[in-house]
């Protein structure tokens, strides 16, 4: 996460929470990584569930809690009711070729930025 802001939203307290991720993706070929920017794309207003602390697959440290994980089934087996965030927008960028072959000739980066936010009761 590069940034995130809460502005008022409506009475009684609640905040529009926006949060600033940006993805930076590695591929073999051009076609992976235009196949990876698109799927991102595809991500605009959709709605996700933001998980608990205790049902994070990583701990503080950034280890694994467990051997696997599983979002979908995280989500569905989750005691507490999870809160919905939506994916608000999403740009792209690609690392230019001429760059990409000074540096590494067989690796294709690029970035994409998805703005997602999220309504709460932040004082409360």
């Amino acid at each position: 996460m590069e940034q995130t802001n809460n502005k008022p939203f409506a009475l009684g307290g609640e905040d529009l929470t926006t949060l600033y991720f940006r993805v930076v993706l590695f591929a073999e070929n051009l076609y992976q990584l235009d196949g990876a920017m698109s799927l991102c794309a595809d991500a605009y207003n959709l709605g996700i569930c933001n998980i608990g602390y205790d049902d994070y697959p990583l701990n503080e440290f950034g280890d694994k809690k467990n051997d696997s994980f599983s979002y979908s089934e995280t989500v569905q087996n989750s005691t507490k009711i999870p809160k919905v965030m939506f994916i608000e927008n999403v740009n792209s960028s690609k690392i230019s070729d001429r760059v990409t072959n000074k540096n590494n000739p067989g690796l294709h980066l690029g970035y994409v930025d998805f703005t997602v936010c999220q309504s709460r009761f932040t004082r409360s």
